[in-house]
């Protein structure tokens, strides 16, 4: 049995512009730490009080240190694709850099949890990205499966997690 369940399509291609364009900023906001504590001068050309270049470098960190790091996890968990075969589901993540596949025991898959993903922002358009989790047995993160993806058959990814509960209670 082989069932394509979720492909993102253009979605993900979407994803990896932003990966494109994040990783890259946050790199160079970490890159620009030190030099920033160690040798930002003011427009007489003296250096910046103390207090001011930690805040600053600290600042730069902290942008640098989320968008590298938050944009890797996002992509180590974004499923692009996801397939069925047998008691056994091949998951493709998003990844930072390329697509990475594996192959997960259905028994791994635990119930989804979806969630509306409604951002209201006073007087800015809504933001309506439907998603839901999937936890994966030994797992610290759930893989991110977009409701608005393409291909989604969510009655055969419910089938899916069903079987794999299944498969837990029976112990195989």
């Amino acid at each position: 049995m082989r069932e394509h369940l979720v492909d993102a399509g253009g979605r993900s291609l979407r994803l990896r512009v932003l990966t494109l364009a994040l990783a890259p900023f946050g790199a160079a906001c970490i890159v620009a730490t030190p030099w920033t504590l160690t040798s930002l001068t003011d427009v007489d050309g003296a250096l910046e009080p103390l207090v001011a270049r930690v805040a600053l470098a600290a600042l730069l960190a902290l942008v640098g240190l989320l968008c590298t790091a938050g944009i890797w996890a996002y992509t180590s968990v974004y499923v692009t694709r996801l397939r069925r075969h047998g008691d056994w589901a091949k998951v493709t993540t998003q990844g930072l850099l390329w697509p990475r596949e594996r192959r997960l025991s259905l028994a791994m898959l635990h119930p989804a949890q979806s969630y509306e993903g409604r951002l209201f922002i006073p007087g800015e358009a809504l933001l309506n990205t439907p998603f839901r989790t999937i936890a994966v047995t030994g797992w610290r993160l759930p893989l991110l499966v977009d409701d608005q993806s393409p291909v989604m058959d969510s009655a055969g990814l419910d089938a899916l997690l069903r079987q794999g509960a299944r498969l837990r209670q029976t112990g195989e």
